[in-house]
């Protein structure tokens, strides 16, 4: 394995299995349109702005994703772990708001009825990666 396909599938793991698991919610109507960025945030924006907006925030993000790997010493493999589930489960939700116009949200969390909220794997991956990030 070369210098960094091992992060770079972590990358596209998250990805693969953040998709599989939308459809499967889908199909069994168990599912949450999420419209906005974060907590329904910007969900007025355009179309095409949105796009255009999510397209070149990801290749942004994917391009300094992809210069990390390659410049940072093998000694900060975890911080690589990290960056690969924090980027794949960014890219996960880009490809719902760029396909769909909304992310689609199936595992709910509720601390009591006035405070829920419902989120999906790429979510998951997000927060997995930025914990990593943190404590290394």
């Amino acid at each position: 394995m070369n210098k960094i396909s091992k992060y770079m599938s972590l990358f596209a793991l998250v990805i693969f299995i953040d998709q599989v698991s939308k459809t499967i919610s889908k199909s069994m109507n168990s599912f949450h349109y999420n419209e906005g960025i974060m907590f329904g945030l910007y969900s007025d924006i355009p179309d095409t702005y949105r796009i255009i907006f999510l397209c070149s925030f990801f290749g942004y993000i994917f391009f300094i994703y992809i210069l990390f790997l390659q410049l940072a010493p093998a000694s900060l493999s975890n911080l690589k772990y990290g960056t690969s589930f924090l980027s794949g489960g960014i890219f996960g939700n880009v490809i719902d708001r760029t396909l769909y116009g909304k992310s689609i949200d199936f595992i709910p969390f509720s601390v009591n009825t006035q405070f829920e909220v419902v989120f999906n794997l790429a979510d998951v991956a997000q927060w997995i990666g930025a914990i990593i990030i943190v404590f290394n």
